[in-house]
């Protein structure tokens, strides 16, 4: 199979080089940059009693800069989790794949007596979290630790999307907004993490999808494996 990669880095490289372990073509042309920024631990720090991670690149920007102990973790989802946990942190996220959404129904985040949380995010998405804490009536201190950018990519770039193949790898909505943009085809399976990238993809005309639960790159080469 032909596979075109658009996942960040360093995922992007990880997969494409298993991909072609297993005998298939990948190309590898990530969509998004992700750069980490100098941020601020908020003065009431100490007061703050959960914190929420919205990927792993939140985690990875986080680093060490301020204390996690005694405070009540929260991830997206089952990835995100593992690096927190890599780290040996106790951490409440839903099972499956589902963004946000999946987050906030958790019942634990639902139920538990907090009133102070910190949301740790990119420059962009996820403000339905803030906004449904809000409301909740907590105090939301927001940390950015990361941002988002569109990769610039060449006229050899722009044509690989011109090209037929037999899997398109994409992970987040920003990047499937991204290879809509660029003429991805409606006829390429393309895969789907969220309720929202399905949305969208309905929306542009693509038709036939690589449903992944967690977008973990071991999901990824599992469902590959299970296709041929």
């Amino acid at each position: 199979m032909k596979i075109l990669i658009t996942r960040p880095e360093p995922e992007a490289t990880a997969l494409c080089q298993a991909i072609e372990a297993l005998g298939h073509e990948g190309v590898c042309l990530p969509l998004l940059e992700i750069q980490f920024l100098d941020w601020t631990c908020p003065d009431a720090w100490n007061e703050i009693e959960g914190v929420i991670f919205v990927s792993k690149n939140a985690v990875r920007g986080f680093g060490a800069r301020a204390s996690l102990q005694e405070k009540l973790l929260f991830a997206v989802g089952p990835g995100t989790a593992a690096l927190l946990q890599d780290q040996g942190f106790s951490v409440i996220y839903p099972k499956h794949a589902g963004g946000s959404e999946a987050l906030l129904k958790l019942p634990s985040l639902q139920t538990l007596p907090l009133k102070r949380v910190a949301v740790v995010k990119g420059n962009a998405g996820r403000v339905e979290i803030e906004a449904h804490l809000r409301a909740r009536g907590l105090q939301v201190e927001t940390l950015c630790v990361y941002q988002v950018r569109r990769a610039v990519l060449n006229v050899a770039q722009q044509r690989l999307f011109k090209r037929s193949y037999d899997l398109v790898i994409v992970t987040s909505l920003d990047a499937l907004r991204y290879a809509c943009e660029l003429g991805l085809s409606p006829h390429q399976v393309v895969s789907i993490l969220s309720p929202n990238m399905l949305k969208y993809a309905l929306a542009q005309g693509l038709m036939r999808f690589f449903h992944l639960t967690l977008g973990s790159n071991e999901e990824i080469l599992s469902k590959i494996k299970d296709m041929v």
